[in-house]
């Protein structure tokens, strides 16, 4: 698969991924390149470990609530 590909499929993913945590109403959340590594290996360890991936979205729902709050007021 080529790289733009690849990288459509992701976009994609994390648009239906943001699309049904609004629906399920949960924080929507948004990883941002300095935590992608952390996330990177949240994926890579969540069968072993699956606290490193809820911790890293679980801090990019803080970090997004921030930046909610902050355009609101």
């Amino acid at each position: 698969m080529s790289t733009l590909g690849g990288k459509v499929f992701a976009s994609v993913g994390r648009i239906i991924i943001f699309k049904e945590c609004l629906k399920n109403n949960i924080i929507p959340f948004i990883i941002l390149d300095k935590d992608k590594l952390f996330y990177y290996r949240g994926l890579k360890e969540y069968k072993r470990e699956k606290g490193y991936l809820v911790d890293t979205c679980l801090n990019a729902q803080d970090q997004y609530t921030k930046m909610i709050k902050y355009y609101l007021n």
